[in-house]
């Protein structure tokens, strides 16, 4: 499934991974402890090629308080296995 893969830095010093599926109605998030672990598994997920987790790894939005974006393929499967949590957003009509 087409997807946009958010990276942040949290207040915390973690890093978040967020997923917004189609239309943003599903999304997934995970934290980790540091850049490369957060690089690392979404590598090992397919969810980053290796050329692009290599220009996140020396990318500093970190440093400048800036989210990456990345529009890329997985799929809910792959994401619940790796441990994301689960959003639903409410669609009111």
């Amino acid at each position: 499934m087409d997807v946009r893969l958010l990276i942040a830095k949290h207040p915390t010093d973690s890093y978040q991974a967020c997923v917004l599926g189609p239309e943003f109605v599903r999304g997934w998030i995970k934290t980790y402890e540091s850049k490369l672990e957060c690089v690392t598994d979404l590598r090992v997920l397919d969810i980053l090629g290796p050329e692009v987790a290599d220009e996140v790894l020396v990318d500093d939005f970190d440093v400048k308080d800036r989210i990456l974006i990345i529009r890329t393929e997985t799929n809910p499967e792959t994401l619940n296995e790796a441990g994301f949590a689960e959003k639903k957003r409410e669609v009111l009509n």
